[in-house]
């Protein structure tokens, strides 16, 4: 292979070999969540690669359990779906990122009546842009070798 299919290769792996996707703030409304509840979360990536990630668009899909939504401009969920693609955010290399806020409807109880956790969303990249920026201009430096120097002979006055 060259090397642009092997940057192609590296690109393509990016997300699984350098990011982090967790689930944070997530806000249920009491000690456990019943059928017919609503919970709030958000969404954290962490990019702790060597490309900077442009319009990162995250893909939320919820299970036969729970449907998943965005907010709305007032801050509250709009039409819950079986899935939500967010809209573009720019994570630089080795920095983190949180998305949100995102809304979860518990619409069917888990078997073993509740007492088994079961994932009841889903959160991957949908689409980046990649960007060499961080690697061809963040690790230039001096450079001490090569170099040249001129000499000649200096002749007294």
């Amino acid at each position: 292979m060259g090397m642009i299919d092997d940057l192609l290769t590296a690109i393509n792996e990016y997300p699984r070999e350098d990011v982090a996707i967790s689930v944070t703030n997530f806000k249920e409304p009491g000690g456990h969540i019943n059928v017919g509840e609503t919970c709030s979360f958000k969404v954290k990536i962490e990019n702790n690669g060597q490309l900077d990630m442009k319009d990162v668009r995250l893909h939320l899909e919820g299970t036969r359990y729970a449907r998943v939504t965005a907010t709305n401009i007032f801050g509250f969920p709009f039409g819950f779906s079986g899935s939500a693609i967010t809209g573009g955010q720019n994570i630089n290399s080795h920095s983190n990122k949180t998305f949100g806020t995102f809304h979860m409807r518990a619409d069917a109880a888990t078997p073993n009546e509740g007492t088994e956790n079961r994932d009841l969303f889903k959160i991957h990249i949908s689409s980046f842009d990649a960007d060499l920026d961080h690697v061809l201009r963040d690790h230039s430096h001096h450079a001490g070798n090569p170099e040249a120097a001129y000499n000649r002979h200096i002749h007294p006055a």
